[in-house]
């Protein structure tokens, strides 16, 4: 049945040589395959032929610029007399003040993870939550199942909202050519969600990004996307800066190289916050909260896994996901999900170990693909761990 659901973007990124995957039933690219070169990948176990294209997709994010198609991200607002009320009892995290987002785990009762949603207050009493694509469904599900009487209104934007994610060293002088108002590192400072024009559209401008460069996304009403993306183009060549769309795969590279996690791999339904590392984002102080009295009893004791990055010795394919890691002859763990850090020259895997079995200086091997591989446990992110690049105060 595909192509069922297409954006705006589709044709362009035809045109472009994407080959395209699909989620929730809607048409994202996975990367851009060369011009002349037919835009399909050849299956197999090993690494295929996008490896090389999806590298250069990812040295030009970190050089200077890259665009990436956001619409397959769920969007939720969230409004009404007792929206902050409702919410601040919803999600373990802090609200954000006005202008302003945080990153918030959800939680059910049992303290286990429901999701990972980026948190942005528009202004007092409305809200936009943005999380995974597919799990729309069940996040609306859940959400209107914890209303009860408060007078809040909870509306599946996903298909309004569409959006770029533009990111890069070079993203903040592209995107300034376009906005209608100064977005400097102290008018517009990292975790900053707002409001504004961008060149002909009305949009939503936030200030983070996946990929771990500074970065913005861009939501803009689904009308307005084709247009946003060829001012984006035009802005870039005015100032001579090179933006290039990237594609799934790039995104999935780049983030191992941050250590960062994804639904329905590092995060689940099976995992606690402090098992996956996302307690940091619990404000345990609070008076009461969706999964509070769980989460504060796993509070008192270690979690009997964590998450982990490590990094492989092996040249001709990566973890997947879902491979035993082994200490010696004792399986210690598993992985979550695997690849190639291109920027880092690194093949990456994230997975949980038991916590009594994590030591920096072991040696821990993962099958792949019938043969143990060394592995070698990472201590921080294997790409500017400081997150220097991330917050671009310059």
């Amino acid at each position: 049945g595909r192509p069922a659901k297409t954006t705006p973007l589709y044709e362009t990124f035809k045109q472009d040589n994407a080959v395209f995957g699909v989620s929730y039933g809607l048409e994202f690219p996975l990367y851009f395959a060369p011009a002349g070169e037919e835009p399909v990948e050849t299956p197999g176990f090993h690494r295929s032929n996008a490896f090389k294209t999806v590298a250069h997709e990812c040295q030009v994010v970190r050089d200077t610029a890259g665009l990436f198609d956001l619409s397959a991200y769920a969007k939720y607002e969230v409004s009404g007399p007792h929206a902050a009320k409702w919410l601040d009892k919803v999600i373990p995290s802090h609200l954000p003040s006005v202008g302003r987002m945080r990153l918030a785990p959800l939680l059910n009762a049992n303290g286990r993870l429901m999701g990972d949603l980026t948190v942005m207050c528009l202004a007092e009493n409305r809200f936009m939550l943005v999380g995974s694509g597919y799990l729309q469904g069940f996040h609306m599900r859940w959400l209107n199942d914890q209303v009860g009487k408060a007078r809040v209104s909870i509306i599946n934007l996903s298909e309004e909202l569409l959006g770029l994610s533009l990111c890069g060293p070079k993203s903040r002088k592209v995107l300034q050519q376009l906005a209608g108002e100064s977005i400097s590192n102290d008018d517009f400072p990292f975790l900053s969600a707002r409001e504004m024009e961008i060149g002909l559209a009305p949009a939503i401008v936030v200030r983070v990004s996946f990929t771990g460069e500074l970065g913005y996304e861009i939501y803009v009403p689904a009308m307005y996307l084709k247009t946003l993306y060829d001012q984006l183009k035009l802005a870039a060549n005015d100032g001579n800066h090179k933006v290039q769309s990237f594609g799934v795969y790039g995104l999935l590279s780049l983030r191992l190289e941050k250590s960062y996690g994804i639904w329905s791999r590092e995060f689940s339904p099976d995992y606690t916050p402090a098992m996956c590392g996302l307690d940091q984002f619990i404000a345990y102080e609070k008076a009461d909260f969706m999964g509070r009295d769980a989460v504060l009893r796993d509070r008192e004791k270690e979690p009997a896994q964590r998450l982990v990055t490590l990094e492989l010795s092996t040249d001709e394919a990566d973890a997947g996901g879902y491979e035993p890691i082994w200490s010696e002859d004792q399986m210690v763990g598993f992985t979550t999900s695997g690849g190639y850090g291109h920027t880092v020259n690194k093949s990456l895997a994230m997975g949980y170990i038991k916590t009594e079995e994590i030591d920096a200086n072991r040696s821990y091997e993962i099958t792949i693909l019938g043969k143990r591989k060394s592995a070698q446990l990472l201590t921080t992110a294997p790409y500017d761990p400081e997150g220097s690049r991330l917050r671009g105060t310059n």
